[in-house]
């Protein structure tokens, strides 16, 4: 499933303007300076609209290939090449992540939202501050000093704060928000760079079984949502109709089955599994975590309730996979 080597220089492809994909990553591959091999010849391709769920042991790469992607950690060789942006935007075409300058690299990770594990807020700044720090990438400089942001920003960010079921907290500090109240914030200031992919890193790693179910059918329904066209016009919001993607690092892997659209699996650095969710038998489990009584696992996944028939999923194709089990009082439970 995996190439055996590395591409080099000579090797390179070149970007595909005619590219229906969200994301492609073209043999990625991350040393470390101590010689540790994180990633070893990564290809995967995400189409706009799929949420992936990365699974594997401790270790096996997945929080260092989602840094990869928007080179807070750069790789050691391969392409990581960025879809293209929605019509009408200034960058209609595929662009190479891995070949851009500082610049360049600053303008394309407005289009790539970051959901993080420990939430990174400020705490002392309110919640709608944090979301607005989403709108850091467009704004001048003096705005973002004196928080002077264009009164339309200000209205997506009450939009997207009411989706989440936070509105009533916006003037709150962040410092006085529970856990799944800050994952939903960090949700929303993500949603409000109107994102073209979402990165998410351990979403569920410190919340409660409740409130990890409740944040990953989140990030699900709002992920479908920004594929649904309407007359709002604005962002990765509901009804914004731009195909969102998202690749979502997650330990837990009946929540992977339940949520997830498409399920890869790590293990050394390499791909080990890309399939669907329902294809996660004790076997497959043995091959990516080791060896492990998984039957209770795969179990529990298949009795979550809530989740209709999945449908095939391949390496790079958009595998419709299960509607997230919906919850009419998630928005104000937690």
């Amino acid at each position: 499933m995996v190439c055996p080597t590395t591409a080099s220089s000579a090797e390179r492809v070149s970007p595909d303007a005619r590219s229906p994909l969200a994301l492609r990553l073209v043999r990625l591959s991350k040393r470390y300076p101590a010689g540790d091999l994180a990633l070893s010849d990564v290809s995967l391709s995400v189409p706009p609209g799929q949420v992936l769920g990365l699974i594997g042991p401790s270790g096996a790469g997945k929080s260092t290939l989602i840094r990869c992607i928007n080179r807070l950690v750069e790789p050691t060789s391969g392409q990581v090449f960025l879809g293209p942006a929605r019509p009408g935007s200034p960058a209609p075409d595929e662009i190479e992540l891995s070949a851009l300058g500082r610049r360049g690299l600053r303008r394309a990770r407005r289009r790539i939202g970051m959901i993080f594990q420990e939430f990174a807020l400020v705490e002392r700044l309110t919640v709608m501050e944090n979301v607005l720090s989403g709108r850091l990438g467009y704004v001048p400089f003096w705005r973002s000093w004196l928080r002077r942001f264009p009164p339309a920003d200000i209205a997506n960010a009450y939009r997207l704060l009411d989706r989440v079921g936070l509105a009533e907290h916006a003037d709150k500090r962040a410092d006085a928000l529970s856990g799944g109240q800050r994952q939903r914030v960090g949700i929303t200031r993500a949603l409000a760079q109107e994102p073209d992919l979402l990165l998410v890193d351990e979403p569920t790693a410190s919340l409660d079984p409740k409130t990890s179910r409740q944040i990953m059918r989140l990030l699900r329904e709002v992920c479908a949502e920004a594929n649904r066209a309407d007359d709002t016009g604005r962002g990765s919001g509901p009804g914004s109709g731009r195909g969102l993607a998202a690749i979502v690092n997650i330990h837990d892997v009946a929540l992977a089955q339940q949520f997830m659209m498409r399920i890869v699996g790590l293990r050394a650095g390499r791909i080990v599994y890309d399939g669907p969710p329902d294809g996660l038998s004790p076997e497959v489990l043995t091959q990516i975590y080791g060896e492990e009584d998984w039957g209770s696992t795969t179990e529990d996944a298949g009795h979550s309730g809530g989740a209709p028939e999945r449908h095939p999923a391949g390496a790079t194709q958009h595998h419709p996979g299960p509607e997230p089990p919906t919850d009419q009082s998630m928005a104000g439970a937690l």
